[in-house]
């Protein structure tokens, strides 16, 4: 079992796992959040630096996220994160 590359199982494909329903699922189907300066900001180019919380493009996601307290805990720093559900799907 070779990490990267091509192999008998395709090339790797990166998954990560959404912090509100606790699913992996692919790199490209997750959205990153990132703190910077204390406030959670969508990361639309997926590579800002630091630490990031991966989501799923769902309202359900984000809800459990809020509620569970998953992006203070995933990003290991006290972050806002503003009441109601972003604009979500237009990724």
């Amino acid at each position: 079992m070779s990490r990267g590359g091509t192999g008998a199982e395709g090339p790797h494909v990166p998954t990560r796992t959404c912090v509100g329903c606790r699913q992996r699922g692919e790199r490209a189907q997750l959205r990153r959040y990132v703190a910077v300066e204390g406030r959670l900001v969508d990361d639309v180019a997926k590579s800002a630096p630091g630490r990031g919380a991966w989501l799923h493009d769902e309202p359900a996601c984000w809800e459990r996220a809020v509620v569970r307290k998953a992006f203070p805990r995933a990003l290991r720093c006290r972050v806002d994160v503003e009441p109601g559900t972003p604009q979500l799907g237009a990724a």
